[in-house]
């Protein structure tokens, strides 16, 4: 932690700090010590973490205090920031706190999705925004694909993933475009300045039309699960169709199709089936449809009716 206060209620950033003079949490009251050395960042320190676990402080690398720290020396000339703001009504602490709005944090290390989720709703209900920012090294990219976690997926904003060159202290944006089977998406990456960290963020909804190559591979990918429950192969069978004489609405990638867990090809196939044998039930399709865990204000019905919108514009699509 860089802030603490000291004994008559001053705030006091670390680097100013003086050793004979006693400090104390913002958070907990409990006393906190300074250290700063030629290797570290200067920096408080609670004696006994502990005290403090409640409001999710935690021992912090020497890699998350340098790039907090730059962070906020790069945004402080700017933007109304404040470093370790503790948001009491929430009791969590952001990196940074913009213009009161904007949350940026550095998320180095792997948490569950559903505790990025609860911190993420935890702002949203103060009305702040919150951009997770990675270590871009830790992204797993080829060619026009990468590979997303379902960690990484909770911390996605609009489908826009956030990282952070920590050497250069460069900043990159990922936009998640499609699902191409299991954790694999279609993205498009491009260097943006620390102000883009700052401004909203909106989703592009656009379909993608892939080749039959794709479509084959999405089939033998369920073959290879060899499960007689696989639900791809199952509507193939009830439907009698093979790759080739699947119709060219298959080959589209949604938008909607992005907050469900369902393959691309697996929940299209269930509609087309349905809707062929006028057996379509709205309720049995909310139940049929598995929510990622994604940052989205929409519910499960918007979701639903989301993809059938997709469906109906894939369908006209393919017959024009």
């Amino acid at each position: 932690m860089f802030i603490a206060i000291d004994e008559v209620g001053n705030e006091i950033e670390a680097i100013h700090a003086s050793r004979s003079k006693k400090y104390y949490c913002p958070v907990c009251q409990s006393e906190v010590i300074v250290k700063r050395g030629d290797i570290k960042i200067a920096h408080f320190s609670h004696q006994n973490i502990n005290m403090c676990e409640r409001y999710l402080y935690r021992r912090e690398s020497p890699l998350h205090l340098k790039l907090k720290n730059n962070l906020y020396l790069m945004l402080k000339p700017n933007y109304d920031v404040r470093l370790e703001y503790y948001l009491q009504e929430i009791e969590q602490i952001p990196d940074c706190l913009v213009e009161c709005s904007v949350a940026l944090e550095i998320q180095l290390s792997k948490i569950s999705p559903s505790l990025i989720m609860d911190r993420t709703n935890g702002y949203k209900t103060l009305g702040i925004d919150v951009r997770w920012i990675h270590d871009d090294s830790g992204i797993v990219a080829k060619n026009d694909t990468i590979y997303l976690s379902h960690f990484q997926i909770s911390t996605l904003n609009q489908f826009h993933l956030f990282t952070v060159d920590s050497e250069t202290m460069t900043f990159y944006m990922y936009r998640v475009i499609g699902n191409v089977g299991g954790m694999r998406w279609r993205y498009e990456k491009k260097k943006i300045s620390y102000h883009d960290l700052i401004r909203p963020v909106e989703d592009i909804y656009e379909f993608i039309k892939m080749d039959r190559v794709f479509i084959d591979n999405e089939i033998k990918r369920a073959r290879m699960m060899r499960s007689v429950r696989n639900k791809t192969l199952s509507y193939l069978y009830l439907l009698q169709l093979t790759a080739d004489e699947l119709p060219t609405l298959f080959m589209y990638l949604t938008p909607f199709e992005r907050f469900i867990e369902e393959p691309q090809l697996e929940w299209k196939l269930y509609l087309y089936y349905h809707i062929k044998n006028k057996s379509f039930d709205y309720h049995a399709f909310l139940e049929y449809i598995t929510l990622r865990k994604v940052n989205t204000n929409l519910t499960s019905k918007d979701i639903a009716n989301g993809l059938l919108y997709d469906f109906k514009k894939i369908l006209r699509i393919s017959n024009e």
